[in-house]
């Protein structure tokens, strides 16, 4: 078993031209999946009391899904308005790259991310349903 994630990273074409990729992190950390989980509750509120007691939240699954985009991606080539590539060294430089980006563009980076993440899921099944487990005796 591993007790902490490296910072692996692996290149994702998304685009399907073989010349503009992302770079994606291989794993999440605790808390990268934490932060994803929760952002998309933006609040909660209660009413009533005891037995009469209601509870509802407010979802924001757009913050949640461009959350989980910009915790896995890393770097990138995709050229921005001005040729280059934008840079991606803060979340606040990830959110304002990927909001900008065309829908379709950006639908693709999100698919690609979502096949890694489940290809992570189902490799990371495999070692498990093979290894053995062990047992120790004092």
């Amino acid at each position: 078993m591993e007790f902490f994630v490296t910072t692996d990273t692996t290149k994702l074409y998304p685009f399907g031209d073989g010349d503009h990729w992302i770079e994606v992190k291989q794993r999440l950390t605790a808390g990268e999946e934490r932060r994803i989980a929760t952002t998309m509750f933006s609040g909660a509120r209660q009413r009533g009391a005891n037995e009469d007691r209601e509870v509802s939240f407010d979802i924001d699954l757009d913050s949640a899904a461009f959350v989980k985009v910009a915790v896995y991606l890393v770097e990138w080539n995709v050229p921005g308005p001005n040729g280059r590539p934008l840079p991606l060294n803060t979340m606040r430089e990830k959110f304002d790259a990927l909001r900008a980006m065309d829908p379709d563009a950006y639908r693709m980076i999100e698919k690609a991310i979502d096949a890694h993440v489940a290809t992570q899921e189902e490799e990371k099944k495999a070692r498990n349903g093979s290894s053995t487990s062990r047992t120790s005796s004092t």
